[in-house]
């Protein structure tokens, strides 16, 4: 009688603390962690992008060590990021300037306001970078 008292105990007692939540999950860690990751952009604020089989690799951006770089195939784009939650602030950016002909730039080239960019969210294998309020989606990215 005393060993199934016990065990009621600890049944109830891991229950309570599984339904409250009071453990952080792994998965929610990952969700605000950009770190070694790498996307493809999908939109920006104002223009859908498409699979291209001229470009499988896509319009790209990746965050290692503080850092992202973005690239379109022509010119690359990078600087330094911070992170805090789902908050983040590009640092000063550089980037090329190579000439890409017309025809390149209207299929890829692309323009994300990185200094509008102060919140992001990962959900289902997607990023989505938004402005100050929160609402404003500027980009969306999927998984690499």
């Amino acid at each position: 009688m005393k060993n199934l008292k016990l065990f009621f105990t600890f049944f109830i007692l891991t229950s309570t603390l599984i339904s409250c939540k009071c453990f952080k999950s792994k998965a929610s860690e990952t969700m605000t962690n950009l770190e070694n990751t790498s996307w493809q952009l999908v939109k920006t604020q104002n223009r859908n992008y498409v699979f291209n089989e001229e470009k499988p690799d896509g319009i790209s951006i990746s965050f290692t060590a503080g850092n992202f770089s973005s690239s379109d195939g022509c010119n690359a784009l990078g600087g330094e990021y911070k992170t805090e939650g789902n908050s983040i602030e590009f640092g000063p950016t550089r980037g090329t300037m190579r000439y890409c002909d017309q025809e390149f730039m209207e299929k890829f080239g692309y323009y994300v306001a990185f200094h509008l960019v102060k919140k992001f969210e990962i959900k289902n294998n997607k990023l989505y970078l938004y402005d100050a309020d929160g609402q404003t989606l500027l980009a969306e990215y999927s998984k690499k």
